[in-house]
């Protein structure tokens, strides 16, 4: 928009592949096997339903993605962006499973952050991001929304809270604001390499409610640490090479289904990645 003002927009394409397997002891508290019992009294085979098992299901969605960079002066700038939610097919072979008949959108973002050229050779950053998980049914409903369900035992006549019904129980995500600092360092007499590091916070959006479901889903770290570099080759090309690691964190919290156990959730991650531009 002007030399100082940069304005970007472009399509999201989503592909998404799924695949869920052992979970036919959830096949009482789907939205299809309570209908089925109501209307006929007899019960409903796991295998009938579109719950586990299926195999891999694909769906496809899309959305928008728009960001501004403002460079106020030559060394320090900031930016801003924003990605519409992606509204993706449902999962018609989990809909029984998933909350709204399979759908599994992929939540919106938006970032705001700040770049400074400290000297020719050090670039600071850092931005903070925020994910609404909770706009996503099939993510964010909590487990408990399964005491409404008429097989759960616990008195509920909603059959909207079986699985696969609109307020089906999911993983019960909540929001997750994640803040971001990374720099790059080019050392003098080395003009092609460039070093990188970072570091991210963001609570992991698990509540001890939900860690029994979470099972299948136990995204509980909430630091991420990186390190890379970056040669650029005599043909304008370039190789990079990364690692990342997420130290461990652990979740426990009651077994909605058997208030005599707990579960614990525990997790850590390690990455290396390895990248050719050209």
């Amino acid at each position: 928009m002007s030399d100082s003002v940069t304005v970007g927009i472009a399509p999201v394409i989503a592909y998404q592949m799924f695949k869920a397997e052992g979970l036919s002891n959830f096949a009482p508290y789907t939205k299809t096997f309570v209908e089925n019992l109501l209307s006929t009294g007899m019960p409903t085979n796991p295998a009938d339903l579109n719950l586990t098992d299926k195999g891999h299901d694909d769906s496809m969605g899309v959305g928008l993605k728009a960001g501004v960079i403002w460079s106020i002066t030559d060394t320090f700038a900031v930016q801003a962006a924003y990605q519409t939610e992606i509204d993706m097919d449902s999962f018609d072979d989990y809909s029984d499973l998933f909350a709204e008949g399979g759908d599994f959108d992929i939540p919106a973002t938006i970032r705001v952050g700040f770049s400074w050229a400290a000297s020719d050779r050090l670039k600071l950053h850092f931005d903070v991001e925020e994910t609404y998980y909770s706009k996503v049914a099939s993510v964010a409903n909590p487990m408990t929304n399964v005491a409404g369900c008429p097989t759960a035992g616990l008195g509920g006549q909603a059959i909207e809270n079986c699985l696969g019904g609109s307020n089906g129980f999911g993983f019960g995500w909540d929001d997750v604001m994640v803040y971001q600092v990374g720099l790059e360092w080019s050392p003098q007499g080395m003009e092609n390499v460039t070093w990188r590091a970072g570091y991210n916070y963001g609570e992991q959006p698990i509540s001890k409610e939900n860690a029994a479901i979470n099972i299948l889903a136990p995204a509980v770290v909430e630091e991420h640490f990186t390190a890379g570099v970056s040669y650029d080759l005599d043909n304008d090309h370039q190789i990079s090479v990364a690692v990342m690691y997420a130290p461990e964190k652990t979740v426990t919290g009651p077994n909605l289904f058997d208030p005599t156990q707990n579960v614990s959730l525990t997790m850590d991650q390690f990455e290396i990645e390895v990248a050719y531009t050209f």
